[in-house]
């Protein structure tokens, strides 16, 4: 049901607030057509209310249809029923208006709005040929239709109704003007530009366009754009004007605003501009309240104002929580208003209520990350109009307060960086700034100079009161605040603490009295009952550090620090400085209580003269030094004082390495009295350099004359050289010294812009040290440090001094060659980084080979930037690794469909060997002399689910690099040693089995114990297990190797050197290695019939292996030719296709038991 209610309705208000977002306010303002806001309460059945309706709707529905009457009609109540049950947006129409209804449901709740937009029904007749309806769509324009004479003055002979929004007059009114209607309201001074225009475009037949003010009738300016056609007759003649004329006034406004503060605010920065800003725009827009404001608050929840002015006139700054404000909604919009009460939408902002705010309008400051940093908003106590302009003059200010609360952020980042490097000089400082505060101080001025130097006390420690006690008497019974020093918002002590009895506060005096100091970092942890206890609360102190200032044994006074605001538990940190400051204090008392203590002052002065730790000095304005400490000698490396002072007779040209800064430094001196941080780079004695930072004074005589400059010395070598080493770490790899990342980075970028300019070529490699991870595992990290370091040193003898070899990671490298001519230039480096790789290493006595592979990308043929080129060199180098390693590979299109293959197939192999994929093969090994098979070799082979068999050379190598290879080769060990037990009793018995150890199995720290476990699991005897090892695998690490291979004999098992005669073995290690057996590498045998060479090798290993008395296996013999000549040459043993493919375990014993001889 309907129930009509004043507009005023608390329950429908308050949904209009939340609802009445930036949309419907533009829509309300702009929209050509007639729109209703329709409140729907949340009753059932619900009910409804007219909240707002434009000026257009209005005049519709006086046409038609009352808005009371709306309310009661029963067809419109069934449309609106239908639409908000239904939740969609329906159109009808009735008594002449169309209707387009759309639901506006609140997310929480069964209230919200129908937004109605209303148009006359249209009527089926065209449009040309219907006049009102042609008049209708002209008075919906923005601006107004006219047509005038095409003389002066250009009387007007038509309007549109859209006049009146325009100018506040009708129609009617223009015409009962007379002739000058339209330019009695045009600006006198705009008027003879208008003319003008008017004549010459009616002179030269041609459209015109133009701006000008005319005067509302409401008394305020407006901008208007008048564009006009001339009308001509049949003979060309002018006989009319017709033109359209639309208000730009927000417009020129916008554009007034960001034209003249555009050169004024570019001239400040960080906070000035801030505050420029705000004031322009309270100015400008006469706006009561404008403010910038910072997120600030560990959560970020809170709003500290950078700038914030009243109606003109800047205020300090301010700081208030999100939660229950405005600015809360803008930091999740992109805009945020209120056009009018604000206020009572936000009823927990006292601030909104005590200012009377009325309307608000926020942007957030958002980073080129998406970070909101803070807001910048207006506040108004009355409705703000032109809504529009302002919120696109706010974003547009927006952009540039965001930058510059970015550098107001990274100023403060650079300040706080530079406190820490200054942080260790501090201390010194301010000992020194104590001593020259009271060098030659005339006793009158002692107090003044106590109360600065709590006050330096104070800011060095950020204690919350830095203060003095004297006794009263020479009784020492009662003592007294004789000076005092508090941080601004700390409540002063000193008049409630004169003549305090010792006994209020015993614990306190007793440790003054056996220990010298008190250092209470917790208040609250003192007995409760405790005198001492109480009296601190009582003045809010949390913790306390104080130190006795004595004369022998006699307490004269002490000096202590408090801290109320928040306890301090590092207490101990400050009170090295505390009892030196004590030590200056007492002195500083005694020449205050009797000039007989002078004496023990100055020696206490001399004191700190002859054991500081900074250089002190006295020199004079001609330049020769007048007096030094012990310190200053050691800074400048003389042995003593006097030394010093003999041989620097000229400080500007003996001292300073640039002679002008001694001129700078009594210049600076002469004008200001002081100096401090005097930084220079100075001559030691022996010629070293190094840098000090002086503070210094000016002495003057009771003339007034120049006297002498007396100050400290600071050698701040070191701090200058942490700020050069921190610099140089950012940019290098500490173990190698190569640059590293982020310098590659940076130098590839310059390469790429500068090949682009020049049209040249770069070249782009990534290196993978192949098997670098097995010397990790077995000899430590030292020794793969060292490994990487004499890797570094080969690869940068390999390259030009424009290259770059940078460490990318582990034991990955990168090299950046610019200026290629061509490709080929490329591979003879890569060649050339092989060759450099190839001699051993020698590391703690360890002898090691290490290989490379290399990935290369060329710019621009494999990429044009340089993550797309760094991505294809490593491409590249997958595939290097895949082709067998210690090689090169460029960059092929190819290479990228390979990759994800690679991948799937590395995820398989994890679950290979749980899923019964793996599965041994066996081929025979025959005795020639004997005819019959001595040993059979066992064979990996993976029955992968998609790709059917894959042989060892497409997985082992994944297997070593992600480490399945040690559970695969166990797993292969133990069944092998299984098999080998079954096939003693089904007819082969005596016949081995020979078993491949992958490099990484090899130098398992568990594989003899594997070895031996496998063993007796099987039941095998040992000498019926031989294990095979690579050439390069048992030269890697030749001592260890050495060391497996006894242990591994020393059970009983034989060892077997396979592809020999592939790697870097020498003659020598053939002696070291306790081996059983060579096998003569299928390279050599595959063209040995017609190649001479090849067996001229062949001839050469079988000649070696007889000399040693070892036994040889010649592998992949697949001819009868080939096996004869083989046995010409003296090989005993043959394995290959001749014989058999590999088989499955039941096959091989099928073919080996009646082939006990060859036929």
């Amino acid at each position: 049901m309907v129930q009509p209610s004043p507009l005023q309705d608390q329950t429908l208000a308050a949904s209009s607030f939340s609802m009445g977002d930036r949309l419907l306010e533009i829509l309300f303002s702009y929209c050509a057509q007639g729109l209703l806001l329709i409140g729907v309460s949340p009753t059932r059945p619900p009910q409804y209310q007219v909240i707002s309706a434009n000026s257009i709707g209005q005049q519709l529905l006086g046409n038609h249809l009352a808005v009371v009457s709306l309310l009661q009609d029963g067809a419109l109540l069934t449309f609106f029923d239908q639409c908000w049950h239904q939740q969609i947006p329906l159109q009808g129409c009735h008594r002449g208006l169309c209707f387009t209804m759309v639901p506006l449901r609140e997310p929480t709740s069964t209230a919200g709005f129908i937004v109605t937009f209303l148009q006359h029904e249209p009527s089926h007749s065209p449009l040309a040929a219907n006049p009102q309806r042609l008049t209708q769509l002209v008075d919906q324009l923005l601006g107004f239709i006219f047509s005038c004479e095409s003389t002066p003055p250009w009387r007007l002979t038509y309007l549109s109704q859209g006049c009146y929004g325009v100018t506040g007059y009708t129609p009617r009114e223009f015409h009962s003007r007379g002739d000058q209607g339209w330019n009695q309201i045009i600006y006198p001074q705009d008027l003879p530009l208008v003319t003008e225009t008017l004549q010459q475009a009616i002179a030269h037949a041609s459209p015109y366009d133009i701006e000008y003010r005319i005067l509302h009738r409401d008394g305020h300016p407006r901008w208007v754009r008048e564009q006009g056609i001339p009308v001509l007759n049949s003979q060309g003649q002018v006989i009319a004007i017709d033109g359209v004329i639309t208000d730009i006034t927000a417009w020129k406004e916008l554009h007034d605003a960001l034209d003249q503060p555009i050169i004024r605010l570019n001239e400040s920065l960080g906070n000035d501009f801030c505050r420029d800003l705000v004031l322009y725009l309270s100015q400008r827009l006469g706006i009561d309240y404008v403010f910038i404001g910072e997120l600030s608050g560990r959560q970020q929840d809170w709003v500290t104002t950078l700038a914030l002015s009243y109606r003109g006139e800047l205020q300090p700054p301010l700081s208030y929580a999100l939660a229950d404000t405005p600015c809360s909604s803008v930091l999740t919009a992109d805009t945020c208003f209120y056009n009018h009460g604000v206020a009572r939408l936000f009823p927990k902002d006292e601030m909104l209520r005590d200012l009377q705010i009325e309307s608000y309008i926020g942007v957030p400051l958002r980073n080129a990350k998406g970070e909101t940093l803070g807001i910048i908003a207006l506040m108004h106590t009355q409705p703000l109009e032109r809504i529009a302009a302002i919120e696109s003059l706010l974003k547009i200010f927006a952009v540039r307060v965001t930058a510059e609360l970015e550098r107001i952020r990274a100023e403060r980042a650079q300040q706080a960086r530079q406190a820490q490097l200054d942080q260790q000089l501090r201390y010194e400082r301010l000992i020194s700034t104590v001593a020259s505060e009271f060098i030659n101080l005339p006793l009158t001025e002692i107090p003044q100079a106590i109360h600065k130097v709590l006050g330096l006390l104070g800011e060095m420690t950020e204690a919350d009161r830095v203060y003095l006690f004297e006794p009263d008497d020479s009784e020492g019974a009662t003592f007294s605040n004789t000076y005092e020093w508090c941080q601004p918002e700390i409540e002063p002590q000193q008049e409630n603490l004169q003549g305090v009895p010792k006994r209020e506060f015993p614990l306190f005096f007793e440790a003054l009295d056996t220990q010298g100091w008190v250092l209470w970092p917790a208040i609250q942890a003192l007995p409760t009952d405790a005198p001492d206890r109480q009296g601190l609360e009582a003045q809010k102190i949390q913790s306390l550090l104080s130190v006795a200032l004595k004369r022998g044994s006699q307490l004269i006074g002490f000096l202590g620090l408090d801290f109320v605001r928040q306890p301090q538990p590092h207490l101990e940190n400050f009170l090295p400085l505390l009892q030196v400051m004590g030590q200056v204090f007492t002195n500083v008392l005694e020449r205050q209580e009797i000039e007989r203590s002078l004496c023990l002052a100055e020696s206490q002065y001399r004191s700190i003269f002859e054991n500081a730790t900074e250089g002190i000095f006295q020199s004079s304005p001609h330049g020769y030094y007048l007096k030094v400490n012990p310190a200053l000698a050691r800074i400048y490396g003389y042995d003593s004082p006097a030394d010093l002072q003999a041989h620097i007779t000229d400080i500007a040209t003996q001292l300073y390495v640039n002679p002008h800064r001694r001129e700078e430094f009594i210049q600076a001196l002469t004008t200001n009295g002081t100096v401090t941080n005097f930084e220079s780079q100075v001559y030691r004695k022996d010629g070293q350099i190094i840098w000090i930072s002086e503070n210094a004074r000016a002495v003057y005589d009771a003339k007034g004359q120049l006297a002498y400059f007396e100050g400290t010395v600071v050698d701040i070598t070191d701090r200058k050289l942490s700020e050069n080493t921190i610099h140089y770490q950012a940019f290098h790899d500490l173990l190698t010294g190569l640059p590293n990342r982020v310098l590659f980075d940076d130098r590839l970028a310059m390469a790429l812009a500068e090949a682009c300019r020049q049209q040249q070529r770069v070249g782009v490699m990534f290196l993978d040290l192949d098997r670098f991870k097995i010397i990790n595992d077995t000899l430590g990290h030292a020794v793969g440090d060292q490994l990487l370091q004499q890797v570094a040193e080969r690869l940068v003898q390999c390259l030009r001094e424009t290259d770059t070899v940078a460490r990318w990671g582990g034991d990955e490298f990168t090299v950046l060659l610019p200026m290629v001519h061509h490709p080929d230039d490329l591979a003879i480096v890569a060649e050339r980084i092989l060759y450099a790789l190839k001699p051993e290493f020698i590391l703690n006595g360890h002898y090691l080979h290490i290989t490379t592979s290399i990935g290369i990308a060329v710019y621009p043929d494999h990429g044009e930037s340089a993550d797309v080129l760094l991505r294809n060199a490593d491409t590249a180098l997958y595939r290097a690794k895949e082709t067998g390693r210690n090689t090169y590979q460029f960059y092929t299109n190819s290479l990228n469909a390979l990759a994800p293959e690679l991948l799937r197939l590395e995820n398989d192999l994890h679950t290979a060997l749980e899923h019964g994929e793996l599965s041994i093969y066996y081929q025979p090994q025959l005795d020639l002399t004997k005819g019959k098979i001595h040993a059979i070799e066992a064979l990996l082979r993976w029955h992968h689910p998609r790709q059917g068999l894959l042989y060892p050379k497409h997985f082992i190598d994944i297997a070593e690099e992600n480490g399945l290879i040690l559970a695969i080769g166990r797993w292969v060990l133990q069944q092998a040693c299984r098999d080998c037990h079954a096939w003693q009793q089904q007819g082969l018995a005596g016949v081995g089995v020979a078993v491949n150890l992958s490099a990484r199995q090899f130098l398992h720290m568990n594989l003899v114990e594997e070895v031996s476990q496998c063993l007796r699991d099987a039941h095998l005897a040992p000498e019926l297990l031989t294990l095979e090892i690579t050439e390069t695998t048992a030269i890697h690490h030749v001592q260890r190797t050495q060391l497996i291979l006894q242990e591994l004999r020393a059970l009983g098992v034989g060892i077997t050197l396979d592809d020999f005669g592939t790697g870097y073995a020498s003659l020598n290690y053939l002696k070291q290695f306790p081996i059983t057996g060579l096998k003569i590498d299928r390279s050599f045998i595959t063209d040995i019939e017609g190649d001479r060479q090849d067996q001229a090798i062949v001839k050469a290993i079988i000649d070696l292996a007889k000399s040693l008395e070892i036994p040889i296996v010649a592998e992949g013999v697949e001819t009868w030719g080939q096996g004869q000549l083989l046995q010409h040459l003296g090989c005993k043993a043959i394995q290959g296709y001749l014989l058999t493919e590999p088989l499955p375990y039941s096959q091989v014993i099928h073919w080996s038991i009646p082939r006990m001889r060859l036929r």
